[in-house]
């Protein structure tokens, strides 16, 4: 036996040989065997059971010995047979170790030959990794500097489509520009940032010519929808940012807007609305008043729907601003039609009254607008209106103050017919202005109907602006008044000279000037013309003491008597007793009868009488005190007898 077959022996067949050895004794078999051991050993009687005992004994010893040699007989032909199989073991092992002698050598070889192959696939490889995490990085950057082909395709449309998918377009293009800043001044990011811009411009050109479409399609009617479109709208918010396209967008809304609302109001002017309802404008052209005020009504109720439009195409953040711009452009081209027709009717209007109505309408408008079109032609044309019917209102009122010949005085001594026509308008001028700054409408609507928009504004603005622009800064219409009055007065005066009347019958002329101007003024005199009432009464009172001088002068001088003296002759004493009693010269009653304020001429006699008769008592007194005893003094009245004749 070899060593290697001694090795395998002490390996796995002395294993199992030791297992053999080494089975316990309550093993099947070995009990069997203990079995027939006891049985060859069991008590039997006698020499013959000893010699039966020792024949069994010898006989199982033998039956051992023969089947412990079988057995080593198949111990040594199965060793041989494992040492047989472990001997072709040994070749097979011997081989493989030659095989695997030759693989290690090969193996080692082939390492050294693809360790640089190997280097270069690790660098290979974190290449691959580096391209994949750029290739990522640009997949999110084109995501993000990039446009889908839905929003390229959307915003290179011509024309374009302006809905939702248009809009998100240009809010991706901001974005993706917006991206585009933030990586700083690198060459990539400028040549995206171009590609966008580029984009960007020729959809927002896209987009204004679009909406320029839009607002000539929606807006050149005379009655637009009071809410355009919301694709109008938001691409007018959209352009808004871009000063040029906004301002171009603005202009276009201006353009078409106020063509359409000038083909408007002449249509209003001349046809009316649809069917004849309302009747045309100019049907009522020969009322001033009523022509004037549903023109200016026109353009306000125009003003008012055109601010609401243009408001909602500003929508909700720009509606007060953007209405506030455009508003004045769009009413532009109105201003011209009506000037023309307002000037034209202020210019032919002679009722001062009606004057003042007008004016005051185009106040409370000129106010209303000022309000509503800050700037803009409409409101310049309305102010210039209104100072326009101020200054023919001032012209009329100057006309009739010189229509009054106080140098034509009739016998009655009455105030010159004119005289009446001039208080008549300046009165009702003042009821008018007195109603309006009171808020009261009941007599300044009594001027028809076309004083509805005056006795609308009562008390408002219209009164106020009126009054504080007519006729230039700081002339108003009650302060016209007051100068007109005043200037006729002083006219009056001034006339006497040429009147060849007695001194006595121009001081009645005068005053019966002065009783009728303040007849006239008494329900404003202390609301609106205080002060010129106050001169005027102050011209009264001189004119009533100039009215008893001369008359007392005339009493004097018809008394032929020295009432200076002390002494009297009995011829003139004779003359004024004829004189007193005929109570023809002498009747004071008689002589101011002309005054048409009778209560004052009554007091004006009294007055007379009276500084008559105190100086007549004077006299008598003197002449009495001097001719005492005298005959010619029996055949002077006394005073008591003169004043009850006067």
């Amino acid at each position: 036996m070899t060593t290697d077959t001694a090795r395998l022996l002490g390996g796995s067949l002395g294993r199992r040989v030791q297992q053999i050895v080494q089975q316990p004794l309550d093993a099947a078999s070995v009990r069997q065997t203990l079995q027939t051991l006891a049985a060859s050993y069991g008590e039997a009687g006698g020499d013959e059971g000893a010699l039966a005992r020792l024949a069994r004994h010898r006989d199982v010893r033998q039956d051992m010995a023969e089947r412990a040699q079988a057995l080593d007989e198949e111990f040594v032909l199965a060793l041989g047979a494992v040492d047989a199989v472990f001997g072709e073991l040994e070749a097979n092992v011997a081989a493989i170790d030659q095989q695997c002698l030759a693989l290690r050598q090969q193996v080692g070889r082939a390492l050294r030959a693809t360790a640089g192959a190997a280097q270069q696939a690790a660098l290979l490889g974190e290449e691959q990794r580096d391209l994949q995490r750029r290739r990522t990085l640009a997949q999110r950057l084109a995501e993000k500097f990039t446009l889908a082909p839905a929003h390229r395709a959307a915003l290179a449309q011509r024309p374009p489509t302006v809905d939702a998918v248009f809009f998100a377009a240009l809010d991706r293009v901001a974005e993706a520009r917006a991206e585009c800043r933030l990586l700083g001044d690198r060459l990539a990011a400028r040549e995206m940032a171009a590609e966008l811009e580029r984009v960007e411009g020729d959809a927002f050109d896209a987009l204004l010519r679009w909406a320029l479409a839009a607002v000539r399609q929606q807006l050149a009617g005379d009655a637009p929808a009071a809410e355009p479109a919301a694709e109008l709208r938001r691409a007018l918010a959209r352009l808004a940012p871009h000063a040029a396209l906004a301002a171009a967008a603005e202009a276009e809304i201006a353009s078409v807007r106020c063509a359409a609302l000038e083909q408007a109001f002449l249509r209003a002017l001349a046809t009316g609305g649809p069917g004849g309802r309302p009747r045309p404008i100019e049907a009522h052209a020969g009322d001033p008043q009523r022509f004037v005020g549903d023109m200016l009504a026109w353009v306000h109720q125009a003003c008012a729907s055109e601010r609401e439009l243009l408001g909602a195409m500003a929508g909700e953040r720009g509606r007060d601003a953007g209405a506030s711009a455009l508003l004045p452009r769009a009413l532009a081209n109105v201003a011209r039609p009506l000037e023309i027709r307002v000037a034209q009717t202020v210019g032919s209007m002679r009722d001062a009254v009606a004057l003042y109505r007008v004016a005051s309408v185009l106040g409370f408008y000129a106010a209303l607008f000022g309000g509503a079109l800050p700037g803009g032609a409409l409101l310049a044309t309305v102010q210039a209106l209104e100072r326009q019917a101020h200054a023919q209102l001032l012209r009329r009122l100057g006309e009739l103050a010189d229509a009054a010949d106080f140098a034509a005085v009739t016998p009655a001594l009455d105030a010159p017919p004119a005289l009446a026509g001039l208080l008549a308008a300046a009165t009702g001028i003042l009821h008018l202005h007195l109603h309006l700054h009171l808020g009261s409408a009941a007599d300044a609507s009594a001027g028809g109907p076309g004083a509805s928009v005056v006795d609308a504004s009562a008390g408002g603005p219209g009164a106020s602006v009126v009054d504080a622009s007519a006729g230039g800064p700081g002339a108003s219409v009650v302060d016209a008044i007051a100068g007109v009055l005043r200037r006729a007065l002083h006219e009056a005066q001034a006339a006497a000279p040429r009147t060849r009347l007695r001194g006595y019958e121009q001081a009645m002329f005068e005053l019966n000037v002065v009783g009728a101007v303040l007849d006239a003024l008494a329900p404003f005199a202390q609301r609106l013309l205080a002060p010129c009432v106050a001169d005027v009464r102050v011209r009264q009172a001189a004119l009533v003491d100039e009215l008893r001088a001369q008359l007392c002068a005339v009493l004097r001088d018809r008394a032929q008597l020295p009432l200076a003296q002390s002494t009297v002759g009995a011829a003139e004493i004779d003359a004024f007793n004829a004189q007193l009693k005929g109570a023809s010269d002498f009747d004071v009653s008689r002589l101011v009868a002309r005054l048409h304020n009778h209560a004052l001429a009554r007091n004006v006699a009294a007055d007379v009488a009276r500084l008559f008769v105190d100086e007549y008592a004077a006299f008598y007194a003197r002449v009495a005190a001097s001719m005492r005893g005298s005959a010619e003094l029996a055949l002077l009245l006394p005073p008591e007898t003169v004043s009850t004749l006067l």
